[in-house]
């Protein structure tokens, strides 16, 4: 369970800082700029810890495989709100940039797509267990 909330803290820290870079035109001028190296020492830390908690739980067999896609998933959910958080001041963004393929979606398509990363991940950490 524990492997759970430290991938939320991960996502979101690793997301704020993203989208505090991303804040147009410059970055000093995000209103939380004095924070940013702050997070990101925070999401560093954070990345360790997941990375040990992965390895002590590691096991050859399918419900670890699944397990790890929906810590996957878990945490890229988690980072896109830390990034709209920190570039957009609110949690879901009008619209949104998919996979870098120039595609974006709007509206109910992009809270459809939140809402599908979020139950890929429940969905696969149910059936694989958390360790």
């Amino acid at each position: 369970m524990s492997l759970i909330f430290l991938t939320i803290a991960l996502g979101i820290v690793s997301g704020i800082s993203e989208g505090m870079v991303m804040h147009f035109p410059n970055i000093r001028e995000h209103p939380d700029f004095y924070l940013y190296h702050g997070i990101d020492v925070l999401a560093y830390t954070l990345m360790a810890w997941v990375a040990v908690k992965l390895w002590q739980a590691r096991q050859r067999s399918w419900r670890y495989l699944l397990m790890v896609i929906g810590l996957a998933f878990l945490l890229w959910e988690c980072r896109e709100i830390g990034y709209n958080a920190a570039r957009y001041n609110t949690a879901f963004a009008p619209y949104e940039h998919v996979f870098g393929l120039g595609i974006y979606i709007s509206g109910s398509a992009a809270l459809a797509l939140h809402w599908c990363r979020l139950f890929i991940a429940v969905l696969a950490l149910l059936i694989g267990g958390v360790r």
